[in-house]
């Protein structure tokens, strides 16, 4: 159907990079195998920032923390990413407290 396409000549040399990117990957499960059956048994957590621009209340991060039993979310804001675990102290004594 083409003409005068030139000759392909397979390269000698095989990068490893080319080979990794051509490998087969498995798709991430819609469902997991395994759930907690009780409150703050797995707690998935992800921080964001420094967001720009800051808040009003100067507030640069935001921290997630998601309960894998009930899946509720709770979001906090710190003013440093350093508050992370001050922040994961209060959720967990503020959940222990509803329950």
């Amino acid at each position: 159907m083409v003409k005068r396409l030139p000759k392909f000549k397979a390269p000698q040399k095989v990068y490893k990079y080319c080979l990794v990117r051509k490998h087969h990957r498995d798709f991430f499960p819609r469902e997991s195998v395994w759930r907690a059956s009780k409150i703050l048994q797995l707690i998935y957590s992800d921080i964001c920032g420094p967001i720009s621009p800051i808040s009003n209340s100067k507030k640069r991060y935001l921290i997630t923390f998601i309960d894998d039993y009930n899946r509720r979310t709770w979001v906090y804001f710190p003013v440093e990413k350093s508050e992370a675990f001050a922040m994961f102290k209060m959720y967990k004594a503020r959940v222990k407290e509803k329950t």
